[in-house]
């Protein structure tokens, strides 16, 4: 109200040009000030550059190329038995030495060395090697009413946490990115009893909020872990609050569809196939003259 009183008390007319232009010049910097702070508050939200890279199973059936047939040799059998055993008919063929494959002059070059995976970052600077971790997670109770025993293993070292998430929702994908550092995830899980199951078991239940809460943790001993462990628990909790929707819904419909399958039918079994064995006879003199001259 001050200012509004100020500027009717003191018409144009009145004020020095230089007063008027120090005040709207301080209102404009204290505006703009405000500006990034807004911006900062909104940006901080969620992480950036933070999402799965890869492919996320819901469980569904995978229908593979066929793989093309091998190319068998063409044996010159020099004799044929065939019998019937358990209701397979076996055959066994004696047939003639097959020709060995000519030896190449030279040695095979050898294999280019083995890159190291490498994310290159947007501003241009050095870019992150892929962290390749396992993660085992306990699950206690239900959907999103649930805490997890979470253990991490990464470069030979391990972390054992509690958390309020649910660690089913941590499986069904291996690569993934939070803010930038891409990751390669070898993920389990399983089940055991309710809530109650978990404070026996260990966990601080009551440092934890009800469902629906941020995703957080707390290190199941107070030791020495490594900043890096610490950092790997912490972003798995950023891709949790960022991908939290697509991870339950393909946990939904992987357990949809395993239902689905564990109540069909199974086929009975067909007529056992039919095998054949082959045999041939070696010359050993021959191939210890041949080993001799090579020597």
């Amino acid at each position: 109200m001050a200012p509004f009183v100020w500027f009717q008390y003191y018409t144009p007319q009145k004020m020095n040009i230089r007063v008027l232009l120090f005040v709207l010049t301080f209102f404009a910097i204290v505006a703009l000030a405000l500006v990034p702070i807004c911006l900062a508050s909104e940006n901080n939200s969620t992480p950036l550059d933070t999402g799965l890279t890869g492919n996320l199973w819901t469980g569904e059936a995978l229908v593979g190329k066929p793989s093309p047939p091998r190319k068998k040799p063409d044996y010159k059998a020099k004799q044929t038995f065939t019998r019937l055993e358990n209701g397979r008919s076996v055959t066994i063929q004696e047939v003639e030495p097959p020709q060995e494959a000519q030896k190449p002059d030279k040695p095979s070059p050898p294999a280019p060395p083995v890159k190291e995976r490498t994310t290159p970052l947007a501003g241009g600077g050095k870019p992150l090697s892929t962290e390749f971790i396992v993660v085992s997670s306990t699950v206690y109770g239900e959907g999103d009413n649930t805490l997890t025993r979470l253990t991490v293993w990464n470069r030979n070292e391990q972390l054992t946490c509690w958390s309020n998430i649910n660690g089913h929702y941590l499986t069904g994908f291996d690569q993934f990115k939070v803010e930038g550092q891409p990751y390669w995830m070898i993920p389990t899980a399983g089940d055991k009893a309710g809530l109650a199951q978990a404070a026996d078991d260990g966990c601080p239940v009551h440092r934890f909020g009800r469902g629906g809460s941020t995703p957080r943790f707390i290190l199941e001993k107070d030791r020495q872990t490594s900043p890096g462990l610490r950092k790997i628990v912490s972003d798995l909790h950023k891709l949790y609050r960022v991908e939290k929707p697509r991870l339950a819904a393909a946990h939904a419909a992987r357990t949809r569809n395993a239902r689905l399958r564990a109540g069909l039918p199974k086929p009975p079994p067909g007529p056992p196939e039919p095998v054949t064995i082959r045999f041939w006879r070696r010359d050993m003199a021959k191939e210890q003259e041949e080993r001799g001259a090579g020597q």
